[in-house]
């Protein structure tokens, strides 16, 4: 069975030839990123949409709160 262990397993050994074989820890790396990076992105949005007391919504309240704080407001 192929998993990514296996692949970067396999790229380290093609690494220690003598004419070697970068591209396919690279690959490796790359196949990682392309299913890790969306799979969060999405967790975020979807925390973001229901989550009503964190994510990037709130920013600018919460950057306003800190700047009356800061000036000695409640």
């Amino acid at each position: 069975m192929n998993s990514f262990g296996t692949m970067i397993d396999a790229s380290r050994l093609d690494m220690s030839r003598d004419p070697m074989v970068w591209w396919t820890l690279l690959a490796a790396f790359m196949f990682m990123l392309a299913l890790v990076l969306p799979a969060n992105l999405f967790a975020d949005g979807v925390r973001d949409a229901f989550d009503p007391r964190g994510g990037l919504m709130n920013v600018p309240k919460r950057r306003a709160a800190w700047a009356q704080r800061l000036k000695g407001g409640a």
